[in-house]
């Protein structure tokens, strides 16, 4: 078997018919399913089409280049917890 009658290009009624009804059918919802995605989290910013995962406290999406704080390095986590522990201590006293 070839790779034109797999794809469903070779039947003299109509190409683009049987690749719509066949791999097609397959390939293009996913496609459109990724470029969606894609579309709702790319950054905000204008001419940045880069992949946006974090949120700024506007509720707007920005990539790493764009974000307006830097990403928390492990000694800003380990302050982090240091700072809470106090309150977390206050919280769990006197309890069985």
């Amino acid at each position: 078997m070839n790779l034109p009658h797999l794809l469903g290009l070779d039947n003299p009624s109509g190409g683009v018919y049987l690749f719509l009804s066949g791999a097609g059918g397959i390939l293009l919802p996913w496609l459109a399913a990724g470029a969606l995605f894609w579309w709702h989290h790319q950054c905000t910013v204008h001419g940045c089409y880069r992949y946006a995962r974090r949120v700024t406290a506007a509720g707007d999406r920005a990539c790493r280049r764009h974000h307006p704080e830097p990403k928390p390095g492990p000694a800003d986590i380990k302050a982090a917890h240091h700072a809470m522990l106090p309150l977390y201590r206050r919280r769990t006293e006197g309890k069985p």
